[in-house]
């Protein structure tokens, strides 16, 4: 929780720039995937086995969750 509102929030917010940050930081977090999804359609990583489901795998997640797995 604490590395979400990281550079957002701090010990002396009021109530209403808590809302406006936590906004501002869940439209920043929608903008990253977005941009990792984007790019993930553009870029294939080597496949590591001769199995078919890598193949769907890469087309249903991004490339850092495949590099994961």
């Amino acid at each position: 929780m604490n590395s979400f509102f990281d550079g957002y929030i701090h010990s002396n917010t009021t109530l209403k720039e808590f809302v406006e940050q936590y906004d501002n930081a869940l439209r920043k977090k929608v903008q990253k995937e977005d941009e990792a999804n984007a790019h993930s359609l553009n870029v294939q990583i080597q496949k590591v086995s001769p199995y078919k489901f890598e193949d769907q795998f890469q087309q249903a997640y991004t490339i850092a969750k495949c590099k994961k797995f």
